[in-house]
This record gives C-alpha cells, sequence and structure tokens, in this order.
C-alpha cells in the first residue's frame, strides 16, 4: 500500500490538546510541548487563567468549560478533546469533568492526563469535592 506520508510522519488523530497550567504558572510555560504538537500536527489549545489568582477549583473549572465551548464554536470541533494538565491545572479540569460534567458528560474528553510536582504532595479530594461529587 502506497502512502503519501514520509515514513518517519505518524497519522494522528486530529483530536485536540487543551493545555492547562498550573496555578503560579502562564500558558507560556506549555512551548516546548507546543512546538512537539505542531511538529506533528496535532491541534492544542492553551487555557490561560493567569488573571483568576484567588479563584476556587470550581471558579476555575467553569472558566475552563466556557473556553472549550468557545474554542468548540470557533474550530466547528465537537468531538473529543485530550486535556494536558498541571498542577492546579488537573485539579481545575477534573472537577470539570469529574464533578461539573459528570453525568452528561458534554464535555466529550477521551483522556485527562494530569502531572504534579514532585514537591507538591497528592492530597485526597476536598469535602467540598466529595460533597458535590454525592460521595
Amino acid at each position: 500500500m502506497h502512502s503519501s506520508l514520509p515514513q518517519n510522519k505518524v497519522t494522528l488523530p486530529t483530536c485536540p490538546v487543551v493545555l492547562v497550567h498550573g496555578w503560579n504558572s502562564y500558558c507560556g510555560i506549555w512551548s516546548k510541548l507546543a512546538a512537539g504538537l505542531e511538529e506533528k500536527s496535532i491541534p492544542y489549545w492553551n487555557y490561560d487563567h493567569t488573571t483568576m489568582r484567588g479563584s476556587s477549583v470550581a471558579e476555575i473549572a467553569l472558566s475552563l468549560q466556557d473556553y472549550i465551548r468557545g474554542m468548540r464554536k470557533k474550530t466547528v470541533w465537537n468531538e473529543n478533546l485530550d486535556p494536558v494538565c498541571h498542577s492546579m491545572g488537573t485539579c481545575a479540569a477534573r472537577y470539570l469533568v469529574e464533578v461539573i460534567d459528570g453525568e452528561t458528560q458534554n464535555e466529550k474528553v477521551r483522556q485527562l492526563i494530569g502531572a504534579v510536582s514532585s514537591s507538591v504532595p497528592l492530597l485526597p479530594p476536598s469535602e467540598e469535592m466529595l460533597a458535590l461529587s454525592g460521595e
């Protein structure tokens, strides 16, 4: 079978990656990853919540949801997404997926990838998160 793609290229799904930075960070933290995604022709959306310092996880999650809805409308993409998050960004994305969108699953998240700093201990869910999730 003949392929028009160079042998070193991999055919990947067009599922966009949603980049969500951590609390004391900014969207530029993803510059190396963004360059790699561009190189592989993987679309990405870079969510920035730097103006929301001091906001709750729920507030950032709702803002992320608005951002995703806006990008879906702008790009006419209504299929799966892959959020890639760091630290507080992971918490906000999980809150969006598990608490806000848990029952309806309108956000169509294929996989949520979260990373935390080795200096930040992993904590159990807060009382607020447990209460909202019904556990």
